[in-house]
């Protein structure tokens, strides 16, 4: 084993990951050597839990475990002699820079943080000992950044919501996670609080657990080296997977990357103990609760709030010069694309208010967010999320933009009202368009290089003179440099050029119906004038993407296609009022495209009709 220099300043934090696994990985040949390292959380009545898991757990499992616990910090703990009464595992007390090996144990120190990197665990200072504390939460969060797909997590018996962000980071890398039933936990708050987000693999009494553990690590290996191969090898079960998908969801996942799509096939294999691909694809097309858990695990993303803060000061900064340069009475209209369960958005929100209100300007915003998830998208239209998101927010925007509930904390009702909520699929619906600002962060490095190639021109045409582009850190706009400029290359910040494109290379997604309806009337008798307004209508009918259309004081006038999933009209007599944020605009050009509006009852605030 190894030890460093404890760390004293968090500001230091950063460079001392790195020295710490520099230094391990030039030292010892065998970091890169694959095994799984299992983060365990608990907190009130998980020393009930752990003895059970550990009894059950063979010392020869081939994985390293990693235990987390909500301890006193100004006591010493006695848990390491305590453990070694449930298992012939070595114990460690976790230490800077020590180095996780399989078939050990590592506990988290009473006054440190603890995350890992490159294999080897390092501490940080807690920022305030009598404040809320969120180990479990850090330490997940690192385990899934330095272990990607093979980072497993488990939740224990404890109060509170701690470990529910770390495991919402575990499934965005495709990792896998447990989670002790909530009925056999002396206390259930946090594995109720992992369960509610829909993402636990496996909820198990603690006892259970190992086996389960141990089986699934046994057949995800075995997959890893099948799903390894080409896909080509596999062609005829994986175009029928994603067949199925299509078939259930609308949506076409054969355009999302190979490696994220095996991963993520790999996983759920797994958890079935299937061997073959052939056979998940049997069990896919028979189970409607395993297609839902399927089309879940690809459509994980990593979202927070203000997630990387330096890119959104930077941000902050074009914000402010594009308000600047904008004519008096001029909307800020916002696209976030790939919104997931709305943090993203909101954070953009936040942010041009507190720009708006610095510069003493009084501007109004429109914001869409749109996502292909409809699950995520409810959860972002409801803005109520855990405790845990204090770990990503100031104090100060915490205050000014949240309501704490009984349940976590609530996005103020004025920042909910300025975004408009809708599905979107990128791939196959039409662009918005004339926005000043599309956030489109960590959407595209899902993708294949050829609907990339499609998208981004996409992005330019939805965009006005000088708009800008804001890009995830791993995402760049490829070859088309003729179409932006850079504005911030460490955050992926662009502004559009003007230059025309050509119709070959912006092709408008258009969505048909599934199957061609033959025509409700023979055209073949038809006089000139009536052909004429027949084929209208049936393609109007057939073809076409829903639409309305208002007049000047924002009534609707005419309604073509299906809008339930768009509006909900209250019947009767009610006078209805666009609401100043998202008022409906009908445009006709290369496209028809409905931006979605928000409508409510004249004289009501308690009811809003959102997409």
């Amino acid at each position: 084993m190894t030890t460093g220099k404890k760390i004293t300043k968090r500001h230091d934090q950063g460079r001392k990951k790195e020295q710490i696994a520099n230094s391990v990985e030039k030292a010892s040949p065998e970091v890169g050597h694959a095994f799984h390292v299992v983060g365990i959380g608990a907190s009130a009545g998980g020393l009930e839990a752990l003895e059970q898991f550990f009894k059950n757990m063979p010392p020869d499992s081939g994985m390293g475990f990693v235990i987390v616990q909500h301890l006193d910090p100004t006591r010493k703990s006695s848990m390491p002699e305590i453990l070694s009464h449930f298992t012939k595992m070595p114990v460690y007390l976790g230490a800077e820079g020590m180095k996780v090996e399989s078939n050990s144990i590592y506990l988290i120190p009473p006054d440190k943080y603890m995350g890992i990197t490159k294999g080897s665990l390092y501490l940080e200072e807690l920022a305030d000992a009598r404040g809320m504390r969120l180990p479990v939460d850090f330490f997940l969060r690192s385990l899934a950044k330095d272990k990607g797909h093979d980072a497993i997590g488990i939740v224990l018996s404890g109060t509170g919501s701690d470990g529910t962000l770390g495991i919402k980071a575990t499934k965005a890398e495709s990792g896998t996670v447990f989670v002790q039933s909530p009925e056999t936990a002396k206390y259930d708050g946090m594995p109720r609080s992992a369960i509610n987000t829909g993402l636990a693999d496996f909820i198990l009494p603690p006892e259970n657990i190992p086996q389960r553990l141990i089986d699934f690590v046994k057949h995800y290996s075995a997959n890893g080296n099948k799903t390894g191969e080409k896909l080509g090898k596999l062609q005829e079960p994986m175009q029928q997977i994603f067949a199925i998908l299509k078939t259930r969801t609308g949506h076409d996942f054969s355009h999302y990357k190979q490696g994220t799509i095996k991963r993520r096939l790999q996983r759920r294999m797994s958890v079935h103990s299937l061997s073959n691909v052939a056979d998940y694809a049997s069990l896919l097309q028979g189970s409607e609760e395993e297609g839902k858990a399927l089309l879940k695990d690809i459509l994980i993303s990593v979202t927070s709030f203000f997630r990387d803060p330096e890119a959104f000061e930077s941000f902050k900064i074009q914000i402010k010069n594009m308000v600047n340069d904008k004519p008096p009475d001029n909307d800020l209209r916002i696209w976030v694309a790939g919104c997931a369960t709305g943090e993203e958005a909101y954070s953009i929100a936040m942010v041009a208010v507190e720009c708006l209100n610095e510069m003493e300007k009084n501007v109004p915003v429109q914001m869409y967010a749109t996502d292909i998830d409809v699950n995520a998208l409810n959860v972002a239209r409801a803005g109520i999320y855990p405790v845990n998101i204090a770990a990503d927010i100031t104090p100060e925007r915490l205050k000014r933009f949240f309501l704490k509930e009984d349940k976590g904390y609530r996005v103020k009702k004025e920042i909910r009202e300025m975004i408009v909520f809708a599905p979107q699929d990128f791939i196959k619906d039409p662009p918005f368009s004339k926005m000043d600002i599309i956030c489109c962060r960590n959407l595209l490095i899902y993708l294949e290089t050829e609907p990339q190639k499609k998208i981004i021109p996409l992005m330019h045409y939805a965009l006005k003179p000088n708009g800008l582009l804001f890009l995830g850190t791993s995402e760049t706009i490829g070859d088309a440099t003729d179409l932006f400029t850079i504005v911030d290359k460490k955050w992926k910040i662009y502004r559009r050029r003007e230059v025309v494109v050509s119709a070959e290379r912006l092709r408008f997604p258009v969505t048909f119906t599934s199957s061609l309806r033959e025509p409700a009337v023979q055209l073949a008798n038809l006089n000139e004038t009536r052909l004429a307004e027949q084929t209208e209508k049936i393609f109007m009918d057939n073809y076409a993407p829903t639409f309305v259309v208002a007049d000047e004081k924002y009534r609707l006038v005419y309604v073509r296609g299906k809008t339930d999933i768009y509006l909900e009209i209250p019947s009767g007599h009610t006078k209805m009022e666009y609401s100043g944020y998202g008022k409906a605009r009908v445009e006709i050009g290369t496209c028809f495209r409905l931006i979605p509006c928000c409508l409510r009852e004249k004289n009501s605030s308690s009811r809003w009709y959102t997409p």
